[in-house]
């Protein structure tokens, strides 16, 4: 969309095309006056070009021929996101913020790819309304700049937040299906536009009801960031959703969709793209420990059988650790032991390491290992082991701790989405808007 400031003369020139003045004006100037604005956003304008280009390439996505009442729906869309983005692109220059092109042309790449598309399909899909259409992934890399760098830095999720809708998915663990998602989303900027908002997402259930493509409905209605990809939001599993959108999406078989679900910010329709099974996670507690070993491997070339390299060594170990009383000695019996021989190459100071990733006859001698202990010989799968524990924990599964990090993820998502809007409320109350269609 190409900006348009209203200076004095241009203020006059569209006061006359809207009949607010009386002297006339010849016929071709007037026509050029109503194609030249659609809507005033501050000192800014919207064209009836662009808003016609919007209509019409949105149209186009929705890959049939709209009813009258669908064109009439779409129109009034567009031009509300066209109001929106004006404001963000204000709100983004008196920041400073911009998209340069080279970041347009990554995002479209990216766009590309992530559709298995060929290089160049966004341009080509697009046709005449290429520019339009790129016009609308530059304001989405816009809004994603200012989610990161006026939006992000604000957000904060409690711990204790994570942990009740962890605890929520620990308890619905039995339910192994995942499913994909896609939304339609219509929400509601003020008390006023509540009633049009329950009516439009209730006329978007019915035309599902009669068959019409949720992709498409979602990329034509949906105010939602995902409604470029056809309203797809990804997978999730039960207990990641707020309740009144888990219950409702939690009998629904793969194609099947919501009635209309409110939220505290609109309305919603969902759909199950996919269900995929989700093994259950191991939701114990794992026990980790700090050691330093000594450690003597099986020589391959000696000649001499494992056996028998295993036996004399386990008699070595078992009389050094009869006289080792401290941690400092253990250590410092390493380190002569390393210098003494090659062969104790790999001994020392371990870190902390996972038990389960031990070996069998490892994992069951260190099983119960405390601080301070000194365990062996053992004689695993490769040689004889002496072991000193420095310290031990007992940490959170993997599994759990990758479900604690999705959901801290998906709140500070959410609540970020939430404070975009409540920054676009604020945007619209301080603004001058008027639409003249």
């Amino acid at each position: 969309m190409f900006r348009k400031r209203l200076a004095p003369t241009a203020l006059a020139l569209t006061l006359l095309a809207t009949g607010m003045a009386t002297s006339p004006m010849p016929a071709q100037a007037a026509q050029q006056m109503v194609d030249r604005v659609a809507a005033v956003v501050n000192e800014d304008v919207i064209s009836y070009r662009d808003l016609k280009d919007r209509v019409a390439f949105t149209i186009k996505n929705l890959r049939t021929n709209p009813t009258a009442q669908q064109r009439e729906d779409v129109e009034a869309a567009q031009m509300q996101d066209l109001i929106e983005e004006e404001l963000l692109r204000q709100y983004a220059e008196e920041r400073g913020y911009d998209v340069p092109e080279s970041q347009v042309d990554s995002a479209i790449a990216n766009m590309e790819r992530a559709s298995k598309q060929n290089a160049g399909s966004f341009k080509e899909f697009s046709g005449k309304y290429y520019e339009t259409a790129r016009e609308q992934v530059r304001m989405n890399v816009m809004r994603e700049m200012i989610a990161e760098r006026v939006l992000s830095p604000r957000i904060v999720v409690s711990d204790e937040e994570v942990n009740r809708m962890v605890e929520s998915i620990i308890a619905r663990q039995d339910e192994l299906d995942e499913k994909q998602l896609a939304q339609i989303f219509i929400p509601v900027s003020d008390d006023s536009k509540a009633g049009v908002a329950r009516r439009t997402i209730e006329r978007l259930h019915a035309q599902l009801r009669s068959g019409a493509d949720f992709a498409d409905l979602a990329r034509t209605y949906s105010r939602d960031r995902s409604a470029t990809e056809g309203g797809v939001i990804g997978w999730f599993r039960g207990g990641e959703l707020i309740p009144a959108i888990d219950e409702a999406i939690k009998p629904l078989p793969k194609g099947g969709f919501t009635e209309p679900v409110q939220s505290s910010n609109g309305w919603h329709l969902f759909k199950v793209m996919d269900i995929r099974e989700a093994p259950k996670p191991k939701m114990e507690a794992t026990k980790e420990i700090n050691i330093t070993q000594l450690y003597a491997p099986v020589d391959t070339t000696s000649g001499t059988p494992a056996a028998v390299q295993n036996k004399k060594h386990m008699k070595e170990f078992k009389d050094i650790a009869e006289d080792i009383d401290s941690e400092e000695e253990f250590k410092v019996m390493v380190t002569d032991k390393v210098a003494e021989s090659p062969l104790y190459f790999a001994s020392g100071d371990m870190g902390w390491i996972n038990i389960d990733t031990l070996d069998t006859a490892l994992k069951t001698a260190l099983s119960d290992a405390d601080r301070g202990d000194i365990i062996g010989p053992v004689a695993g799968e490769k040689g004889v082991y002496l072991f000193y524990i420095t310290d031990a924990r007992e940490t959170e599964p993997e599994a759990l701790q990758n479900i604690r990090a999705r959901v801290r993820q998906r709140l500070e998502a959410r609540q970020t989405d939430l404070a975009f809007r409540s920054l676009l409320r604020d945007l619209r109350r301080r603004a001058f808007i008027e639409i003249r269609m």
